[in-house]
């Protein structure tokens, strides 16, 4: 802890060595006082389009000193994923679970179509993150599939009916 140590940097043209120039600076070494981690109950989750999807966060202190903690959710799709709780005051070496996330499928979404959801809890001066996935999985054929089925069935067994004389 608090070890120092001057830098310097120079640089040196390879045509012409007259030409170069350096700079310094101190690097200065201190003991961590603050550490957190983010965990995500479940690395993957499905569901069909329209779908909410949810997972439970839980952020640890792993410093010894209490820090109020920023939380934030992000995704690479735009699908917009929410937390129940974006600011959370920890003291050293304790943990909030059952931070709820949450994530709709778009309506619109594919099957097969995915989202990374990163989740990042910002502490004084460190933070993590931890990453879950969503995807948007058909669940077979719709209900709506099945009604227009058997309304076309009976439709057929009417009409042969009316025509077929007994």
């Amino acid at each position: 802890n608090c070890m120092r140590d001057n830098i310097t940097v120079t640089a040196t043209s390879t045509e012409n060595a007259a030409v170069s120039g350096s700079a310094n600076c101190i690097a200065h070494a201190v003991s961590v006082v603050g550490r957190v981690k983010v965990t995500i109950d479940q690395a993957s989750k499905s569901g069909e389009p329209g779908e909410s999807l949810n997972y439970s966060v839980t952020v640890k202190n792993e410093g010894t000193n209490t820090d109020n903690f920023s939380l934030h959710a992000t995704d690479t799709k735009g699908w917009g994923p929410t937390l129940s709780i974006t600011s959370i005051p920890l003291p050293g070496g304790s943990s909030r679970t059952g931070i709820r996330l949450s994530i709709k499928i778009p309506d619109n979404a594919a099957d097969g179509d995915s989202t990374t959801i990163t989740v990042t809890a910002r502490g004084t001066g460190y933070e993590n993150s931890a990453t879950c996935t969503a995807k948007a999985a058909s669940g077979g054929i719709s209900l709506f599939v099945y009604v227009v089925a058997a309304v076309v069935v009976v439709v057929i067994i009417a009409a042969v009916l009316i025509v077929k004389p007994f």
